[in-house]
Formats: structure tokens, C-alpha cells, sequence
């Protein structure tokens, strides 16, 4: 892990080595003008890379001014000490792992890091709360994708506020950061449940939204004991209160006890919950929270026979999620009404799968519950070779969220999509 401290008694051609390559390094920085020189030093403190406004936010002050960091980053890409990648909807630099080690040694000598690790922190905390916003709209999918860069760096402004007992600073982050439905692409999984045990967490104002993203992440890996715990905790701490995250944890609450519902396999008590949360949602500012209580439980009700309840439900959430323009809940939407719809009408029911599939990849949009409802609503279909297409999607979402329930689901549906041609596959399947 550190490529400079050489183990005494090592073979010596080994030591020569890294002697060499030290030695290459250093001749390599000696040669940079100061302000070069800090400011290597310091976007050390990133973690998997960096964009230009970070570096300005974060790196600047001193030697290094801010209007000269593109330049000054510009020769540091002249001089392969910064790598520039173009990845279409920003330029990202990174640090090879050896240089990084280099600066973050530099770094500590010039007694910065703690005071450059505060400033990464903060700058990715209010980067996180911008993405939020625009996450749970129109913007969603490029600003899906700008979170989904930044993941290493936000762990990272996490741990610092734990590693310094920062317990305010550690829970804003829970509420700054979208929550996993609405994220596009590879969930961020933040240890939320840890972050509960910090010192004084019981007396924040964030402690219930917490408390109600922990039962969120136990009910999604099956832990329904510790779900339900969490929920009930959450709805003691939230009574009585009224601050900015009230509303939201009075949505989140029977939005999750919806999802400990489906994971317990009580499909009308889930829809019942996700009515309720829908009510909630109507005293947010945002749509698709709406939306997306309504999506549930309209499947759910449909999922029990009950369609005269079911499509009204679905007709008014394709109606929330167009007006909130967030292009996951509008796809989410499309295919909850064709749920519905699947044993009374099945040739509007493939019409609205079809599209929502349409709109998904003509935007590139990466959705793991997109993928998941698009093999549950395709199965119902009998449409198999579409239910496999989405389903090697939705797996590996799934695998990497920890959604057991949804998981079983859809392996479930692969092993028939896949059980006429390979029976033996099938059968693994469903063991």
C-alpha cells in the first residue's frame, strides 16, 4: 500500500528499484514552479479522481491561486504527473496510485492534510445536495452519472467526518446524498447504520431520517427484524418534531414499511403503506417521491387481483412522473400501468413496456428497479426474450445493492424465461 517504504532486509535489486523510482519522482517535481508543486501536493486528497470546479474549491489559497489552477493543471498534464480523461459530460484528472502516494507524503510534511481533507469533505457535501436536487428531476441521468464519479470522494468526505468524530457533519451527508431509488447507475451505499453509534447522533436533527435510510437499506437486504426497529425508532424521534427533514421522514416511514411489506411478502399491506407514503409525498416539493409511492402500489394492488384499484393508481402516477420530468419514475410509470394492465388489455400493456424501454435507451438511462420492472412486466407478458435482456441488467444492480427480495424475484423469472431451452441453468436458478 505505500510503493516508498521498502521492508528492511528486502532483496536488494528491490530496493534499487524503488531507490530509482523515488529518485525519478522527486527529479520530476524538482523541476516544477512552486505553485505547481502544491498544488500536486494537494489533489493528492482526492479519491478516484477530480473535476476542474473541485480542484479551484478545494486546492486554491496561497501559492496557489484559484484563477491559475486549468493552467497550472495543464502543465501538470504536460508533464504526465496528472492524467486527463474527457468523459463526455466533464474532464476528469487523476493521479497514477504511485504519484498520489508521492503527494500525499508531501502533503503531511507541509502539515496540510487535515485542513485539505475538511475542505474535500465540505466541497462534496454541498456537490452531493446540488446532485440531489437535480437528480429528482429532468436533469436526472447527467446528474446521475456526475454522482457516480464522485462515489470514492464522497466515502471519502464521509469518513473523514467519522474519523474525526464530526457527527453533524457524518449525517448531512445521509440527507445530501439522493436515495437509492432515485439514483441512476451503481448505487452509493453509505454506512448509515454505523453512523448512528457516532457520539450524539440521538440529539441531531437528522437522527430519524437516519434512522429511517437505515431501515430502508436493512429492509432491502432482508433484514426485516432490524428494518422494523429502525422504522418504529424513527417514527418515536420524528413525533412531535418540525424541523426542515420532518416532512421527508414522514414519507419515508410508510415508504418503508411498504418495503418491509413486499419483503415479508405481504403484497396488501405493502400497497396500503405505499398509499399512504404517496399522501406524505404530497407535502414535498418534489414529484417523484409521489410518483413513486404510486408506481408501488399500483403494481402491488394489481400483483392481488385488485385491478379496479390498481389502474386509477397507475394512471395518476404516470401523470406525477411526467410532471416531475425525472426520466426514471416516468419509465417506472409506463411500465406500472402496463402491470395493470397485463391480464385485461395485454396489447396496451406491451404498447407502454415497449416505450418505457424505448425512452430508457435512447437516453442511456441505468436504473437498477427500471431493469427489475422490466423483467417483472415482461414475464407477466410471457415475452421471455425480453425478460432475459433486462434481467442481465438488473442482476448484477441488484447483486451490488443487496436487494434480496427483488433479487429472488427476478432469478426466479429468469429460470422460466430460460427453462424450454436450458433446464438445467433454470433449475440452478431457482435453488
Amino acid at each position: 500500500d505505500q510503493r516508498f517504504e521498502v521492508l528492511a532486509g528486502g532483496r536488494r535489486g528491490k530496493i534499487e528499484r524503488h531507490q530509482t523510482l523515488r529518485a525519478t519522482i522527486d527529479w520530476s517535481y524538482e523541476l516544477l514552479d512552486p505553485d505547481e508543486q502544491r498544488l500536486l501536493d494537494r489533489v493528492a486528497v482526492f479519491t478516484g479522481g477530480w473535476t476542474l470546479p473541485a480542484a479551484e474549491a478545494v486546492c486554491s489559497g496561497g501559492v496557489v491561486d484559484e484563477a491559475s489552477v486549468f493552467s497550472l493543471m495543464e502543465r501538470l498534464v504536460a508533464r504526465s504527473l496528472v492524467v486527463a480523461e474527457d468523459l463526455g459530460i466533464q474532464t476528469r484528472y487523476r493521479l497514477l496510485e504511485t504519484i498520489r502516494q508521492y503527494s500525499e507524503e508531501r502533503l503531511a510534511d507541509l502539515e496540510e492534510t487535515e485542513e485539505l481533507r475538511r475542505r474535500h469533505a465540505e466541497y462534496y457535501l454541498e456537490l452531493a445536495d446540488e446532485l440531489r436536487d437535480g437528480i429528482e428531476g429532468p436533469d436526472q441521468v447527467e446528474c446521475g452519472r456526475r454522482l457516480s464519479f464522485e462515489h470514492e470522494n464522497i466515502l471519502a468526505g464521509v469518513g473523514f467526518a467519522v474519523e474525526t468524530g464530526d457527527t453533524d457533519f457524518a449525517l448531512r451527508f445521509v440527507r445530501a446524498v439522493p436515495g437509492p431509488a432515485m439514483q441512476t447507475g451503481f448505487m452509493l451505499r453509505l454506512p448509515v447504520e454505523e453512523l448512528l453509534d457516532l457520539p450524539g447522533a440521538r440529539d441531531h436533527a437528522d437522527y430519524a431520517f437516519v434512522l429511517a435510510a437505515a431501515g430502508s437499506f436493512a429492509a432491502t437486504a432482508g433484514r426485516l427484524e432490524q428494518a422494523v426497529r429502525y422504522v418504529d425508532e424513527a417514527d418515536g424521534a420524528n413525533a412531535g418534531t418540525d424541523t426542515e427533514v420532518t416532512p421527508r421522514v414522514e414519507f419515508m416511514i410508510p415508504a418503508v414499511r411498504g418495503m418491509i411489506g413486499i419483503a415479508s411478502g405481504d403484497w396488501r399491506v405493502a400497497a396500503a403503506h405505499a398509499e399512504l407514503a404517496a399522501e406524505a409525498a404530497r407535502a414535498l416539493p418534489s414529484l417523484p417521491w409521489e410518483a413513486s409511492q404510486l408506481i408501488a402500489a399500483a403494481q402491488w394492488r394489481g400483483l392481488v387481483g385488485d385491478v379496479d384499484a390498481a389502474r386509477p393508481l397507475a394512471t395518476e402516477a404516470l401523470q406525477a412522473a411526467r410532471g416531475s420530468g425525472a426520466p426514471s419514475y416516468i419509465v417506472l410509470a409506463l411500465f406500472g400501468l402496463a402491470s395493470v394492465l397485463a391480464d385485461s388489455e395485454p396489447p396496451r400493456a406491451r404498447e407502454l413496456l415497449h416505450e418505457g424501454v424505448d425512452l430508457a435507451g435512447s437516453i442511456g438511462l441505468e436504473h437498477a428497479y427500471i431493469f427489475t420492472n422490466g423483467v417483472l412486466v415482461a414475464g407477466r407478458l410471457r415475452d421471455w426474450p425480453l425478460a432475459l435482456d433486462m434481467a442481465a441488467h438488473s442482476i448484477p444492480f441488484l447483486h451490488w445493492n443487496g436487494d434480496r427480495p427483488y433479487l429472488a424475484g427476478v432469478l426466479n423469472i429468469t429460470a422460466r424465461s430460460l427453462v424450454d431451452d436450458d433446464p438445467d441453468t433454470a433449475t440452478t436458478l431457482l435453488g
